[in-house]
């Protein structure tokens, strides 16, 4: 996919630096505030950082795979300290141990501004929450679900001036919370390259908030489903520029500092995202009364593979396959046609990705 964004004069929301031509002195680190408790299975997206000393406010967000392990993505002064624990707010449990951060001893962020903690070889959903309800978005078809699909990051291109960016919080004093629904929209305020260590987008005051730290950055895609362009880092032009870490600099930030003991220095790994939409759809009558359908294999991510394929005519399922094979055939027993065929990739989640429709007589 292609993303990118950023200028403005900068104030800090917990360290970092801002564009090279201005640079004011950062504001204070935010301050750590209680929560709202999410969903289980979606608290990954609501976590404070617990240790005493260790920073602390912002939201964890994004799912993160490599070696085999699964990490939560936040930005470095979120999670300041490698070894040590990230916790629950409300239930104050540990979730997870902070693996890898750009912060300094300090507590600031520095070069990419990023941070992965660890929650072990337990599978993460591709899946990020952005809403408190249903995002309707700007130029988007359709509301975006709360709990939205994650179908791709931002690794590769450009992401042009202008495109429609969004940021999501679930403190409950911030403005993002209190009249976005947890969530609020703009556009980016320059190109941002996939080369960028941070990028910028723009909105209306009060658009960010001391909190709003880690939070997710994203827009939406036609299909309802959104992309990963990365987490919030800065703010800027009172409370109006957002500064973030874009998702590409995760994967290729080459950790050769603060990185906790047992893990892997060097570059890797990859956001988890959902499995693409079959391609090459074909629908054919192989019968009387009997249609077949073949597709090609869907694109997965080795964390997130696709366990099986859903054959859909005008809504209703027809037929099921393995992850394997791609071709059904099904007794169609409808009225005479045309009808509207899909095939569905569908994860072990359940999150699945549908084809364009295709007419079978």
């Amino acid at each position: 996919m292609v993303v990118t964004g950023g200028i403005g004069a900068i104030l800090s929301l917990g360290g970092g630096s801002g564009p090279e031509t201005s640079r004011p002195a950062p504001s204070p680190e935010p301050k750590e505030r209680p929560r709202a408790r999410e969903d289980a299975g979606t608290v990954y997206a609501n976590l404070v950082n617990g240790r005493p000393g260790a920073g602390g406010s912002g939201n964890l967000a994004g799912a993160y795979y490599r070696d085999g392990r699964f990490f939560l993505a936040t930005v470095g002064h979120v999670a300041t300290v490698p070894g040590g624990q990230m916790f629950d707010y409300q239930a104050g449990r540990p979730v997870g141990t902070v693996a890898y951060t750009t912060a300094d001893a300090a507590g600031r962020d520095q070069g990419d501004g990023a941070a992965l903690v660890d929650i072990g070889t337990g599978a993460l959903p591709p899946l990020l929450r952005i809403a408190t309800t249903d995002a309707v978005v700007p130029g988007a078809p359709a509301p975006i679900p709360s709990l939205a699909t994650v179908s791709a990051a931002f690794t590769d291109g450009v992401l042009p001036s202008g495109t429609v960016a969004c940021h999501s919080s679930f403190f409950s004093d911030s403005p993002t919370f209190a009249q976005g629904h947890g969530y609020r929209c703009g556009t980016l305020a320059s190109d941002c390259p996939v080369s960028a260590t941070e990028c910028w987008f723009r909105g209306t005051a009060p658009f960010v908030a001391s909190g709003d730290s880690g939070g997710p950055v994203w827009r939406p895609r036609p299909d309802g489903t959104v992309d990963l362009l990365g987490f919030v880092r800065h703010q800027a032009g009172n409370q109006t520029l957002i500064g973030f870490t874009p998702a590409s600099a995760y994967s290729r930030h080459d950790w050769t500092s603060g990185v906790a003991p047992d893990f892997p220095a060097g570059p890797g790994g990859s956001f988890v995202t959902a499995p693409g939409a079959p391609p090459d759809v074909k629908a054919t009558q192989s019968g009387p009364g009997r249609a077949e359908a073949t597709w090609r294999a869907s694109p997965a991510h080795p964390a997130d593979p696709v366990m099986e394929y859903r054959i859909l005519v005008d809504g209703r399922q027809m037929a099921v396959t393995p992850p394997a094979v791609f071709r059904a055939q099904f007794a169609m027993k409808l009225p005479t046609g045309p009808h509207q065929l899909v095939v569905q990739a569908v994860d072990r989640w359940g999150v699945a990705r549908s084809s364009a429709a295709t007419a079978v007589a």
